[in-house]
């Protein structure tokens, strides 16, 4: 998923999800902030790894299904 995207759907801005994960976040989040973060990550986080499972077993089906149609 894309930094954009996620924070279409999180309570933190892209500049903030991208400086995070580049570790270079240096600002502080209110206790506020940090609770609803939290509450969303909680709320969310099921369907993610459904979704995540769900593009995994995607990918296996792809892989055998192009490994058992090589020779066509």
């Amino acid at each position: 998923m894309s930094q954009s995207a996620l924070a279409k759907m999180c309570p933190l801005s892209q500049s903030a999800i991208s400086n995070i994960a580049n570790w270079k976040y240096h600002n502080r989040l209110s206790g506020e902030k940090c609770r609803e973060f939290g509450q969303w990550y909680n709320s969310t986080s099921p369907k993610f790894q459904v979704l995540q499972k769900m593009m995994v077993d995607h990918e296996i089906q792809d892989k055998h299904f192009t490994q058992n149609t090589s020779f066509l």
